[in-house]
């Protein structure tokens, strides 16, 4: 039996007040075993968050000087 997972994830975030979608990431897979699903969902996200504050602030989240 294979424990390992692999997910294509595509995420948009639309903004409430106009539904207005104001970030995506792109379908990619994301990887990860059964006996960590819930750590491996949240690392996925964590990176997605990440690629999007990248993408809306142009910079990491803590390099701002």
């Amino acid at each position: 039996m294979c424990d390992s997972y692999q997910l294509f994830l595509s995420i948009h975030f639309i903004d409430p007040k106009t539904n207005a979608e104001i970030a995506s990431i792109p379908a990619r897979p994301y990887y990860g075993n059964a006996s960590g699903i819930t750590e491996f969902l949240n690392d996925a996200l964590d990176e997605v968050g990440k690629k999007v504050q990248v993408e809306v602030a142009g910079e990491p989240r803590g390099k701002k000087q």
